[in-house]
């Protein structure tokens, strides 16, 4: 008379990743043959699901199969896709320019350290700004770069004729 192997337990490292990325599955306790819900056999698989997906796995010896074991969910996030709004790129430098972070749903952070979505910034020389969205192997960076100069610089006056009577032009 042949006994059912107990269920496997399983578990994995981490189980929240980000599309595209892989995880591997591990069973213990199993002393026959790891057979997993999506097809896989074997006491570790590695999975990269496209969304969230849940695993179990049951073991068998011979004809003999175990209950099914613990349930293991894999969360899978989106990569997010970060864009910067400036409300101007080119300033003369005293003028404040406000960033505004666009598609991101999670956490923000500027290289500035601010951990707003919209900052406002008065560059002194041309700089460039990096908003970082979410953390982690699942996130994501924009640059905005604000120029200045060009529009509203101070201009340069020469005259060849530095004597004017009044009425008069140069």
């Amino acid at each position: 008379l042949s006994t059912s192997p107990s269920a496997p337990s399983i578990g994995v490292t981490t189980s929240d990743i980000c599309q595209g990325q892989s995880v591997t599955l591990t069973a213990n306790g199993c002393t026959g043959t790891v057979n997993w819900s999506n097809g896989q056999s074997g006491a570790s698989i590695t999975v990269t699901p496209s969304v969230t997906t849940t695993y179990s796995a049951t073991c068998s010896a011979g004809s003999c199969v175990s209950a099914t074991s613990n349930l293991l969910t894999i969360n899978v996030s989106a990569l997010p896709t970060p864009s910067i709004t400036a409300s101007r790129s080119v300033t003369c430098g005293v003028d404040p320019v406000t960033l505004t972070v666009n598609g991101c749903t999670s956490s923000v952070l500027w290289s500035t350290g601010s951990t707003a979505n919209e900052i406002v910034v008065t560059p002194s020389t041309t700089t460039t700004y990096t908003v970082t969205c979410g953390s982690g192997a699942c996130s994501a960076s924009a640059q905005s770069t604000i120029t200045v100069g060009g529009l509203g610089e101070t201009p340069t006056l020469s005259s060849t004729n530095t004597n004017i009577c009044s009425g008069g032009s140069t």
